[in-house]
């Protein structure tokens, strides 16, 4: 496998998790069959974790190979010939971008345990009838 090939790999698993995570909330939600909190919690913690463990390899996998910037092109996804109208999706990971996603990742990850409402609540919070 080449540098290129597992890039790739890694790239669209940071695409694709969060794009998982969105699919299972929403399709049980519309189906009214809504995920307890701990598994939607479970679930966001391993989205969130793998994302950012391929972010950073993929930034790890520039640095070694050089490169600056890597492309994972999708292709066209809709394309209209009379009007000369084609939708390509391509994801474009830069030096800039990567360490960017890998922040907003790890921003999320601490601030998740103060957003679980059992421990949340269990918090000592100043009182708001004061």
């Amino acid at each position: 496998m080449t540098y290129e090939s597992v890039a790739h790999v890694l790239g669209l698993c940071v695409v694709v998790f969060p794009a998982l995570l969105l699919a299972l909330l929403g399709l049980t939600s519309l189906v009214d069959r809504p995920l307890r909190e701990q598994t939607i919690s479970r679930a966001t913690q391993i989205s969130v974790v793998v994302g950012l463990i391929c972010s950073i390899l993929v930034l790890f996998i520039m640095l070694a190979s050089g490169k600056r910037n890597i492309q994972i092109e999708l292709g066209d996804w809709v394309v209209i010939h009379e009007l000369d109208f084609h939708f390509h999706l391509k994801f474009v990971f830069d030096r800039l971008s990567v360490p960017f996603a890998k922040s907003n990742r790890t921003r999320r990850k601490s601030l998740a345990p103060f957003l679980d409402w059992p421990e949340a609540n269990a918090m000592d919070f100043p009182s708001e009838e004061n």
